[in-house]
């Protein structure tokens, strides 16, 4: 049994990266415009789904409201009643 991870490519001495990996990593993390692709594709998602999210909820405000004015207007006879009498 072993006792420690098993090495790895990147822990290898030696070894060559892969592809992804250089293309992606440096020696010190992740490359800075990969990491600023990863910021903005999150900001973005994030103004996507809260733009979807305040329109639902602005038409639910707004059905809402319209049915409070309905409801609470003063019922008058309709023409057609009035003019059979």
């Amino acid at each position: 049994m072993s006792s420690g991870p098993e090495p790895t490519a990147a822990s290898v001495p030696g070894a060559e990266p892969s592809t992804l990996r250089r293309t992606f990593f440096r020696k010190d993390g992740l490359r800075a415009g990969w990491g600023l692709l990863v910021f903005v594709a999150i900001c973005a998602a994030l103004a996507t789904s809260t733009g979807f999210v305040t329109r639902k909820v602005v038409l639910a405000i707004f059905v809402l409201i319209c049915l409070a004015i309905v409801l609470t207007l003063p019922r008058t006879p309709r023409a057609s009643a009035a003019m059979s009498r």
